[in-house]
């Protein structure tokens, strides 16, 4: 029997840059952003650390209701509407880039940053704890918990959208 196109497995095809050709997959690969909508998430009950499975939700809303993490959940509801660099929507927090973590930023022992959704055009901002693997693949971020929900369109620089 013939398969039908509906039957064939879909593969997720991604906008490359016209100039370099990569693929652009998430929010971090575009040139410009823009802002279509931000949504606080409520915090899950339970939240795990790890390791232990020790439930640290109560832990997790107090670091959710800090300066820093209001900052920067902030920035991006004040960039609702517009497009921008994410670099330029970063740039005015009080907190610096983590060094090994170059797109998180540390708060203590948490780090906040964010993560790509399975969604297309939705990102995270997240709540992530570091957990070191050894030599099974050093220090990794394990994601705790979504705070914030960033729906977003990717836009490539023209003309029209450069500023002169």
């Amino acid at each position: 029997m013939p398969r039908r196109i509906e039957d064939e497995p879909t593969e997720q095809h991604f906008e490359k840059c016209p100039t370099c050709g990569k693929e652009l997959r998430g929010i971090r690969d575009y040139p410009l952003i823009f802002i279509k909508d931000v949504q606080r998430l409520p915090i899950p009950d339970p939240v795990y650390a790890f390791p232990g499975n020790e439930n640290i939700r109560d832990q997790i809303v107090a670091i959710a209701k800090i300066f820093p993490v209001e900052m920067y959940i902030s920035a991006f509801e004040s960039a609702k509407g517009t497009a921008a660099k994410l670099s330029d929507i970063e740039h005015h927090l009080l907190i610096k880039k983590d060094e090994y973590f170059k797109n998180h930023f540390r708060l203590g022992k948490c780090y906040i940053g964010l993560w790509e959704s399975e969604k297309p055009g939705v990102a995270e901002v997240a709540l992530a704890s570091e957990i070191n693997l050894g030599s099974a693949g050093g220090p990794q971020l394990v994601k705790l918990a979504g705070i914030a929900e960033i729906q977003y369109e990717g836009q490539l620089l023209n003309s029209q959208n450069v500023a002169s």
